[in-house]
């Protein structure tokens, strides 16, 4: 490019597509796919949003299991910030990153050394019992969520759906010294 430089718009970088997937054994097994067919089309989908500059808004959890999604599009956004460093002609792509949707008490099962591990990749987005609209008197405590009491079990329900709303309506993220507001859904 005879030395010019690359220059992705504010836009772009501020564009944020939302993805739903999930892996219902039965019912592809029914129509001749498998759970690697599920992963290619994530992928080939996610590769052309991140090299674009937008990020991806992505609700799954931090369990290692075959069919969780979140680790694949980390891996992906790894190797393409990876590829995008090593000086080849894409050097100047800005490559979106993950914000990861997490609902108590789902999000207590993220450990500090997986959530530094990723830290380059994705943003964890701790959605609350009080973000979800409960009164400081009805939140369940998280020890009662190991015990699966009925009021814990009500209020991650609730926790999960104010979630759901929260990721399709958008929301602020609170950063030390600065405000950002999440780019909008596409």
């Amino acid at each position: 490019m005879n030395g010019q430089k690359k220059y992705r718009s504010w836009a772009k970088q501020q564009t944020l597509v939302g993805f739903s997937i999930s892996y219902q054994r039965e019912n592809l097994l029914a129509r001749g796919m498998g759970l690697e067919h599920l992963r290619e089309i994530l992928i080939r989908l996610a590769r052309p949003i991140l090299r674009q500059g937008a990020s991806l808004a992505y609700g799954g959890h931090w369990a290692v299991t075959e069919d969780n999604f979140t680790y694949d599009l980390l891996r992906l956004i790894s190797a393409e910030q990876e590829d995008n460093s090593l000086g080849g002609p894409d050097t100047s792509l800005q490559i979106g990153i993950l914000y990861n949707h997490s609902a108590w008490p789902h999000y207590l099962r993220i450990s500090r050394t997986t959530e530094a591990q990723w830290i380059n990749a994705c943003r964890i987005l701790r959605i609350t019992q009080q973000q979800a609209g409960f009164a400081v008197a009805d939140i369940a405590d998280d020890a009662e969520a190991e015990s699966k009491t009925p009021r814990a079990v009500f209020n991650a329900a609730v926790t999960l759906s104010a979630m759901r709303r929260l990721m399709m309506t958008g929301m602020s993220i609170a950063t030390p010294d600065i405000q950002f507001r999440k780019p909008s859904l596409l």
